[in-house]
């Protein structure tokens, strides 16, 4: 321009300096621009611009001979700079998301080659297009039926594979393709046609509802193992997924609340159950602990009239029927068997029909006399001896009294002067024998009153009966004061 003003100054003519935005209308001299000949732009003298650039980053109105040269017919945008800035035209920096209008190379697709996906001339229209960075199916759909073809898998791809590594499919959500049935325990570990068909269709022949309903798939094994049993298609009642084979029966759940419990738990299914193990029981007990309802049988052929209670339990355990533990002091009210009554037979006590009621009942532990009246007819009829039994005798042995309490209590007998005189015969002291309170002394000793009151003319106000005597000798010896 004959401006000069806008190169040069008043001070000097040189240095000269240009402002080429100023004088291009916009277009700043910036990168590798600001080293390049003027006339690689310009026509000289006239300056007037070789290419006609819109504004600084209308790289292709200048470089379209090598946009060209390097991208013709590729479909690369004209807009350069998506790939390569003002310092260096080599060093391009592909945008391949904002390219391709938002698929990013992500994983294995970053290493790629352009023409594994792209035609030679690298045109970036796809064939057809995924829909989003997610689409594989839109490019390896021959992938897929090569691999899956009328397998039912989805075709969302990154299910089961990833972007690293097209064959190592890890990540298998069996769960979300089966609609809900996830793999767990032995079901993890088995091959998938083991459940599908070779073609491996996700379609099940017998489609389970949820992810405990076995016995849709299982029906062969329930009615090989368990044909008319009763037991429950509720497989996982007794079985686990880890091992179908070992059964975990929870015989209290299935029976309403019956526990096996010792012996019932060691006994053969069909000790309680027919042949084909149905479980509804013919009579069934009430309870844990109602046995008569299943034992009934063994009740009357052992206890028929006996009177015993039906409450087995009373007497038997679940360990072993045969070894009965009777408490008799339960069921008859407080009488504990102890002593000789605890090696004594039932019919001892009871009729032979074992029943158990008394006639007459004793009024508690220490009734003897209820039950032993007639002994005591027999040995002290008319004795005025207490019918309180355990006085002289003990639970031990009837025979076997010990009245030795007479000495301490009463007048020594069994020691002293009177030791072996009265012959072991109660009525030699005791001559009325219904009163025992009554005793004599004067009829066992020779001797008449009028020499028992000369023996006595010292002893004020003396008597001559037998209780005096006893007054004055409660031991029996002559010395007694």
């Amino acid at each position: 321009p004959l401006t000069c003003e806008d190169c040069h100054t008043t001070l000097a003519w040189q240095p000269a300096f240009f402002e080429h935005e100023q004088a291009s209308g916009g277009f700043a001299l910036l990168g590798a621009h600001t080293m390049v000949a003027c006339q690689s732009c310009h026509q000289i003298p006239s300056m007037e611009t070789i290419f006609d650039a819109q504004n600084n980053e209308d790289c292709y109105s200048c470089h379209q001979a090598d946009y060209q040269e390097e991208h013709g017919g590729s479909g690369f945008p004209t807009e350069c700079i998506a790939c390569h800035n003002v310092n260096s035209w080599d060093g391009a920096d592909f945008d391949h998301t904002l390219a391709s209008g938002g698929f990013e190379l992500l994983g294995a697709h970053s290493k790629a080659d352009c023409s594994d996906c792209h035609t030679s001339n690298y045109d970036l229209v796809f064939s057809p297009p995924p829909a989003d960075q997610t689409d594989c199916f839109s490019c390896h759909a021959s992938d897929y039926q090569k691999e899956h073809a009328g397998s039912g898998f989805p075709t969302e791809c990154d299910v089961c594979h990833n972007v690293n590594d097209w064959d190592d499919a890890e990540d298998f959500d069996h769960d979300k393709a089966s609609g809900g049935f996830e793999l767990v325990g032995a079901h993890n570990t088995i091959t998938c046609d083991d459940c599908h068909n070779p073609d491996l269709s996700l379609v099940f022949l017998s489609h389970p509802s949820d992810q405990d309903d076995c016995y849709s798939c299982h029906q062969a094994e329930y009615v090989q193992e368990h044909s008319g049993t009763g037991f429950p298609t509720d497989c996982l009642t007794c079985h686990t997924t880890n091992n179908f084979g070992d059964a975990d029966f929870d015989h209290s759940s299935v029976s309403n609340g019956f526990e096996l419990v010792g012996a019932h738990n060691t006994s053969s299914c069909e000790s309680c159950h027919t042949p084909d193990f149905d479980l509804v029981f013919a009579t069934a007990p009430t309870n844990q602990n109602d046995c008569i309802n299943c034992h009934q049988e063994d009740y009357d052929r052992e206890h028929a009239g006996s009177g015993f209670s039906t409450d087995c339990t009373t007497c038997h355990s679940t360990d072993n029927f045969d070894d009965s533990a009777f408490d008799h002091e339960t069921v008859a009210n407080g009488f504990e068997l102890l002593g000789a009554h605890n090696t004594t037979d039932c019919e001892s006590c009871h009729n032979a029909d074992y029943s158990l009621v008394f006639s007459p009942a004793p009024g508690d532990q220490n009734d003897c006399y209820t039950c032993h009246e007639a002994d005591y007819q027999q040995e002290h009829a008319g004795s005025g001896f207490p019918t309180d039994c355990l006085i002289c005798h003990n639970t031990s042995s009837f025979d076997d009294a010990d009245f030795e309490d007479h000495d301490t209590q009463y007048f020594p007998i069994y020691s002293g002067a009177h030791r072996g005189e009265w012959g072991n015969n109660c009525q030699t002291c005791h001559t009325v024998a219904s009163d025992f309170s009554l005793f004599t002394c004067t009829d066992c000793h020779e001797h008449n009153e009028t020499e028992m009151r000369n023996e006595h003319d010292e002893v004020r106000n003396f008597v001559y009966e037998s209780t005096a005597c006893y007054s004055c000798h409660p031991d029996g010896r002559e010395d007694d004061d």
